[in-house]
């Protein structure tokens, strides 16, 4: 069965991060870009589902958002994966990585970002936009 943009794979087993390390395997996301590399191996791109998304510890998150890696999506090759039956809907992904963004989305920045962070977690997302246009305005 060929594997296409918008379908459910899991992770095999033994498949490491190979930017933090850790197990991967039993991660489960849909494909949202297919590709070839340089050398011609295919890779995918897979967005996490949200019960994946959940499973990751928030101090992994944090690390990867540090370092600039997109924690919510993967490329990986082709023969990591296999089809599976997806768990969720988009819906319960764009809203636990909408949660989870709340969280840590200025943690790139450093301590600054940290501190930004703490101010608007708090915050509704009406405020966190109002807050960010008076930004913009200044």
């Amino acid at each position: 069965m060929a594997l296409k943009v918008g379908d459910s794979v899991v992770i095999k087993e033994g498949t490491r991060d190979v930017d933090i390390g850790g197990s991967i395997g039993g991660y489960q996301g849909r494909i949202v870009e297919i590709g070839e590399d340089e050398k011609g191996a295919t890779y995918l791109s897979v967005l996490w589902d949200s019960i994946t998304m959940k499973s990751i510890p928030l101090s992994s998150i944090e690390q990867m958002e540090e370092q600039g890696l997109d924690w919510a999506t993967y490329y990986l090759e082709i023969e990591s994966v296999e089809a599976t039956e997806e768990r969720d809907t988009q819906a319960q992904v764009r809203s636990v990585l909408g949660e989870i963004s709340n969280k840590v989305g200025w943690i790139h920045w450093g301590e600054e970002g940290r501190r930004i962070q703490q101010v608007l977690t708090d915050m509704d997302r009406e405020d966190i936009l109002a807050a960010l246009k008076a930004w913009e305005d200044l």
